[in-house]
This record gives C-alpha cells, structure tokens and sequence, in this order.
C-alpha cells in the first residue's frame, strides 16, 4: 500500500495504482488528451503524426539516452530546444521550407532528450528568454541552402 498522489490526498491506494478513486476522477477532468489539444492546436496536432512519433522522436532518445540537462535519470521527453512555435515562426517568415508548413518543427538538430522533471522546469521559463542567438546558429545551414 501506498499513498495516493492527489493534491494533499492521504488516503492508501494499493502499489499498483496512482490515485485513489475520487483523485482520478478530478485528474482526468483537468488534463485534456492529447487528442483533445491536437484538436485545437496545429503545433500540438503534429506530435500526434507518424513523421514524430515514429520518425524524430525515437531518433532523439536514442541520440539523449539519458537526460540532456541533468544527466542523471532517463530521456522520457523528445523536446524542442527552442521552443517550436518559435521555430516554425521563423522558417515561414524566412520561407525556410517552403513545401512544408510545419518544416521547422521537425528540424533534429532542434531537439533533445530530456527527463520530466527538466522538461517541466524548462517549460516554465522558456516563454521570458531570449531565442535569438540560438535561432541563428540553428537556421545558419538552412538559409545557406535557401540562397
């Protein structure tokens, strides 16, 4: 027996399950699936596609076995470095890709492997930093080959 993992919850819930169950059902209503965000956002419909779920994302844990930042536990996470709205921004102002409106998203180079709990800190703050000198040093080849 253990502990169930609600907010503040203290009831026991046998070892093989996470909530207790008036805690599950508060935890499914708060987190919509990733159908449900697919469906109301293009960024978030393409990692629902076979090219990232098949194609970059094993690649980028097999390239970041273990976390990128900390080093220590597991890559559970294929994410964007910089953040992928920002990229696919850029590449369709630049006219980077221009057969593939969602090109920059799948830029390898872009990503890496990193554990929950890096991914979930990273997530917070990288909406108040500053891209610019990475998004150079990452679009540099592909404006080379767009000239």
């Amino acid at each position: 027996m253990r502990i169930c993992s609600g907010a503040g919850c203290l009831r026991a819930v046998h070892d093989y399950v996470r909530f207790c169950a008036e805690c599950a059902l508060e935890h499914k209503q708060d987190r919509p699936s990733g159908a449900q965000r697919a469906a109301n956002d293009v960024i978030q419909a393409e990692y629902q596609k076979a090219r990232w779920r098949k194609g970059i994302r094993p690649r980028v844990l097999q390239r970041y076995p273990f976390c990128h930042e900390c080093k220590r536990h597991p890559s559970a996470v294929a994410d964007h470095n910089i953040p992928a709205r920002l990229v696919i921004a850029v590449c369709r102002a630049e006219k980077l890709f221009p057969f593939d409106p969602m090109g920059g998203f799948y830029i390898l180079e872009n990503c890496v492997g990193l554990c929950h709990s890096c991914h979930n800190s990273k997530t917070k703050i990288e909406d108040s930093q500053d891209w610019t000198a990475q998004l150079d040093a990452l679009l540099v080849k592909f404006r080379k080959k767009a000239v």
